[in-house]
């Protein structure tokens, strides 16, 4: 869901709840009941005021008074990626226009890569061994250059099937 705050501004900021560092982002600044070309500053932060980037942006007839902003938050700029892991790091994002300003506090969120997992046939019966196939990748979605342990905890609805079943049943290669 994303955050959107609005405080006596004629103007809104749309940004993701999360933001995942190190992967191209997009925010939206519009603008309402403006009838002229209004320049505006997009300012990032750290949550404690440290500053990361500011970018101009121009609300108009245009663009119809939107601006759609493309951003890039390095994980390098802020922590070291195990310092992410291990707590919650917010950022500050304002738009300001006409000394009027809207701001969020999103997560920045660093991952690493994806994990799929597959399964040999589209149905099962009660019963059936099942047969998957897990694997990482890369962010790129480039298979991972390192060897790295995956531990998966695979759930099921209780009213479909039992876990003892589930557990002596599942056979991933």
């Amino acid at each position: 869901m994303p955050n959107t705050y609005l405080r006596d501004c004629r103007f809104s900021l749309i940004v993701p709840g999360m933001l995942d560092a190190d992967v191209e982002e997009k925010l939206v600044v519009e603008g309402f009941g403006y009838t002229r070309a209004q320049q505006g500053n997009l300012i990032l932060e750290t949550a404690n005021g440290d500053f990361i980037k500011e970018e101009v942006f121009i609300l108009n007839e245009a663009n119809k008074y939107q601006k759609i902003i493309s951003i890039q938050i390095s994980s390098e700029i802020l922590f070291l990626e195990n310092q992410l892991r291990e707590r919650k790091v917010f950022l500050k994002v304002t738009a300001e226009i006409e000394k009027k300003k809207v701001y969020v506090y999103p997560q920045l969120l660093v991952t690493q890569g994806h994990i799929f997992t597959q399964v040999k046939e589209p149905v099962y019966t009660p019963g059936q061994k099942v047969k998957c196939r897990i694997f990482a990748v890369q962010k790129s979605l480039l298979p991972l250059q390192d060897k790295s342990t995956i531990t998966a905890e695979i759930r099921v609805w209780k009213s479909l099937l039992s876990l003892h079943t589930l557990h002596s049943n599942l056979a991933c290669t």
